[in-house]
């Protein structure tokens, strides 16, 4: 395999992975100094995140898409895969929430803090797996590569799966630092989504107006789109793609801080 993986990208994927694991424990840590953490409700957060979205929303897939997911009519048509990846991941993670917050025994007199708790174990769990290990592995294939020992992880991939590896690793060599930079700043507002997501899932039931929840599945699915367009090749700038995530994004973390502000003060 030719070309090396240039010493900046080790750099960025190095402090990439710090950040990413340490970004929920500090949000738990700074909860905790104010007696606002709630370590069941985190712990339920990051399983419900793990049950549902690596396991439940994955079988699901494999059901609806078949064996080979491109061959799908769902799949082959971008913009009926755009609303499909969208509302999987939306009815899932949602859905995980909400059952969560019964697991909990959440009820209308309970404190927002419960969802933030909540909201940092599922979306700090999915910060640590999607950033930080992502960062680690890719990590661990930059040294094989730059030792001259990728071969022997080749070796060992059946034929299929080697190409896509290979095709991943010489996207990582050819790429700019800067892309790797992004991917780190994507997994912070993805975590601030999710917490802000846990917010109004727990308005849903703290209100009782299920139309929370349906929102929130919307809203999801809507934050959710832009990056199905770029893996589609739809959308090709990164700085795009993340500036429209973020711009998503900040609008549902106000949505949630003026619903549990305004209910807060009305209580």
């Amino acid at each position: 395999m030719e070309g090396r993986v240039p010493a900046p990208h080790l750099l960025v994927m190095g402090l990439g992975a710090v950040v990413c694991f340490i970004a929920p424990l500090v949000l738990s840590t700074w909860l905790g100094r104010r007696n606002r953490f709630n370590l069941r409700a985190f712990i339920v957060g990051a399983l419900m995140f793990f049950l549902f979205a690596l396991i439940l929303e994955r079988v699901a897939s494999a059901l609806i898409l078949g064996r080979d997911p491109t061959a799908s009519p769902i799949y082959q048509n971008v913009w009926v895969f755009m609303v499909y990846g969208g509302l999987m991941a939306g009815v899932f993670e949602e859905t995980a929430r909400l059952v969560g917050y019964r697991i909990l025994r959440a009820s209308s007199g309970d404190s927002y803090d419960t969802a933030l708790s909540y909201g940092d174990g599922h979306g700090g769990l999915e910060c640590i797996l999607m950033g930080a290990v992502a960062y680690v592995n890719a990590l661990t294939a930059s040294f094989y590569i730059n030792s001259g020992r990728i071969s022997q992880i080749l070796g060992k991939l059946p034929e299929a799966q080697r190409e896509v590896y290979v095709q991943s690793l010489q996207q990582l060599i050819s790429q700019h630092w800067s892309s790797l930079l992004w991917g780190t700043f994507e997994r912070l507002i993805a975590l601030v989504i999710q917490i802000a997501l846990s917010v109004i899932v727990f308005h849903a039931i703290k209100t009782r107006q299920f139309r929370y929840f349906l929102l929130a599945v919307l809203l999801h699915a809507i934050v959710d789109f832009p990056a199905v367009l770029y893996q589609r090749g739809i959308l090709t700038s990164i700085p795009l793609l993340e500036f429209a995530v973020a711009i998503i994004g900040g609008g549902i973390a106000y949505l949630a801080y003026r619903l549990a502000t305004q209910t807060s003060s009305a209580c």
